[in-house]
């Protein structure tokens, strides 16, 4: 039964890597009603279009490499938890 499931909501926002946060509405869609998991495409569909503002913490590579980093790992950690995601 637990393969039928299939993600109904989802939205990921980012955070730092702009001046004001991101909606990866890409990366939603990708995921939007989907049954299997795609962490790694949803995470580079998540950053493909972000422009990252550099400053002293960071340069641009560092903040697209480290919000990619961040959306595979949320969408991972979200999939463990409704049972669906690798142990």
């Amino acid at each position: 039964a637990s393969s039928c499931r299939r993600l109904l909501w989802i939205w990921i926002a980012l955070f730092g890597v702009a001046g004001t946060p991101v909606r990866a509405t890409e990366a939603e869609r990708l995921l939007q009603g989907a049954s299997e998991e795609r962490p790694r495409e949803a995470s580079d569909a998540a950053v493909a279009d972000l422009e990252p503002s550099p400053d002293v913490h960071g340069g641009i590579d560092y903040r697209r490499r480290a919000a990619k980093a961040c959306v595979q790992r949320a969408l991972e950690r979200a999939l463990e938890g409704t049972g669906r995601g690798a142990s």
